[in-house]
């Protein structure tokens, strides 16, 4: 719901990317790197997929790829450094910087080499479920499925996304082949909450305060009567749902947040429409820099009509922020 609610997609593979990631790095901590190396592999698989379907994940990538590479070196799996130390110099911005959290030392025991230098390539057919999709191998876009490569004999990352999908999977060659991959990417179900996503989405994409009749359908599919709205950052507003009604009507203008609420809460008909005021900022940073800076990005419902019982927080606009926050409050009758 908070996804829906925040105009996103709820993605249980970034959720398990970094679940995988966190746990690489606690077994990294506790010097466990057999533990380490499993989570961090686990978490390359998840953020593989993500980048395919057009996300930006190169820095958890680096984070997962540096945990394999300290701990090949420790364990003396050179074969597994080197995969590691090219797969870091392909998503760094530096190839020749050693990356973060990987000391020059380490990093100067493996160069870049030519993969291809008397090495056996093997002859790979790669296709995607559902058919068409783009593969992406080692963290490289290269083309549409289905294709063949010729790649050296050891183990690659194959990664796609189609048809609303994402999925990536290890495959390791050791003769030329021909070999056959398949990278079967299923749809997420679509539901209510693929509902709401369009809705917030569509609504954000318009950069400017919704219609009754897009708050109606908001509401409908919140399942709520009362709806407090800040879209613009300059104004919020508070909106009713008559029963039956297809459309929502605006009851409440303010800027503060809790203002808004508070009015909409004890707003009865028939009562005057209160004035606008500049929506108070959260945070004291500067947007371009600061994840925690001014972020006038909130939405107010009121749980099933039921106002006095609670308001939920969710989020309608996000401005220049990484940082989302969706708060469930719920008081005592």
């Amino acid at each position: 719901m908070q996804a829906a609610l925040s105009g996103r997609r709820f993605d249980p593979t970034r959720k398990r990317g970094d679940a995988a990631l966190e746990r690489a790095g606690a077994a990294y901590g506790t010097l466990d790197c057999k533990g380490a190396r499993a989570a961090a592999a686990e978490a390359v698989l998840a953020f593989a997929a993500l980048q395919a379907n057009g996300d930006s994940v190169d820095d958890e990538l680096r984070r997962a790829y540096a945990y394999e590479l300290l701990c090949a070196d420790t364990a003396g799996d050179a074969d597994a450094a080197f995969a590691a130390a090219s797969r870091l110099r392909r998503l760094g911005d530096a190839p020749d910087q050693a990356p973060t959290g990987v000391s020059e030392a380490v990093w100067q025991r493996y160069p870049a080499l030519d993969a291809t230098a008397a090495t056996l390539l093997a002859t790979v057919r790669v296709e995607t479920s559902p058919t068409g999709g783009t593969v992406w191998i080692d963290h490289r876009a290269v083309g549409t499925a289905p294709l063949v490569a010729h790649l050296p004999e050891g183990t690659h990352v194959f990664a796609t996304a189609v048809g609303g999908g994402a999925a990536a999977l290890n495959a390791t060659f050791v003769n030329w082949g021909p070999h056959d991959v398949v990278v079967d990417a299923p749809a997420p179900p679509s539901g209510r909450l693929d509902e709401i996503r369009r809705v917030v989405q569509r609504v954000r994409a318009q950069g400017q305060p919704p219609t009754g009749a897009e708050v109606a359908e908001l509401m409908g599919l919140l399942g709520v009567d009362r709806l407090v709205v800040a879209v613009s950052g300059t104004n919020t507003t508070g909106w009713v749902l008559p029963g039956g009604s297809s459309d929502a009507e605006l009851v409440v203008e303010a800027g503060d947040i809790d203002t808004a609420t508070a009015r909409l809460v004890a707003w009865t008909p028939g009562a005057q429409v209160a004035p606008t005021a500049p929506v108070p900022a959260e945070g004291t940073g500067d947007p371009g820099t600061d994840p925690d800076a001014a972020q006038p990005w909130w939405v107010y419902a009121a749980i099933g009509g039921a106002v006095a019982a609670g308001v939920l927080a969710i989020v309608l606009s996000d401005v220049s922020s990484s940082r989302q926050r969706i708060e469930l409050t719920i008081d005592p009758p």
